[in-house]
């Protein structure tokens, strides 16, 4: 059972990998955002506050804010002023960035960002990470899992036990080490009971 949910988990981080490799070339020529707005009351009056994934430029990013009111002229307060809560999705072309005094870790794409009440929002939070970097992390459960499969293989053309790699050249049916019984397929079945080893 464990191992069902496990190798579900991988498929599951298999395809996330895929679909963040897909935003990564798709950055670098469009950049997207995907946020949810809500309604908030702040000391200025009715407000809203926003909830979003951002990918531009190689960066996948999350981000929290809420605005200090609804005077500014922007998109999100436009829709907040018209009651339009929910999902909503912008993209814009992407644009190369223009270098200044950041540090060498927001260049290759980190981004950690925490600000408190300012003359726009009382309050913003921003993480980010390179799509390389997440798309890394999302392949480690897969890779985990086509590296178990290679070994099993390779132990099953050696006629080896698939759990304890014990030699079953004399004992094809039942692993004399651990008890794992062979089926027909191959494929090894751990025993209903412990067996101990004789040597």
């Amino acid at each position: 059972m464990t191992r069902r949910l496990f190798n579900l988990a991988a498929a599951v981080s298999l395809v996330l990998c895929a679909a963040t490799v897909v935003l990564c070339v798709r950055s670098y020529f469009t950049q997207d955002y995907v946020y949810r707005l809500l309604p908030c009351q702040t000391a200025a009056g009715p407000s809203y506050e926003a909830w979003g994934l951002m990918s531009g430029g190689g960066r996948l990013g999350f981000q929290r804010l809420r605005s200090s009111g609804l005077w500014m002229q922007d998109t999100q307060t436009y829709l907040a002023k018209h009651g339009e809560w929910g999902m909503h999705w912008h993209h814009y072309p992407y644009a190369p960035p223009r270098w200044g005094n950041e540090n060498i870790w927001y260049r290759m794409g980190f981004v950690w960002r925490l600000r408190g009440p300012s003359h726009w929002f009382t309050l913003e939070w921003s993480a980010g990470a390179p799509h390389g970097a997440v798309a890394a992390i999302l392949a480690l459960a897969p890779a985990t899992v086509a590296l178990r499969g290679l070994k099993r293989s390779r132990r099953l053309n050696r006629h080896l036990c698939v759990r304890c790699g014990y030699d079953l050249r004399a004992t094809p049916e039942r692993c004399p080490e651990c008890g794992t019984v062979v089926t027909r397929s191959g494929e090894g079945k751990a025993p209903a009971e412990p067996i101990v080893s004789s040597r």
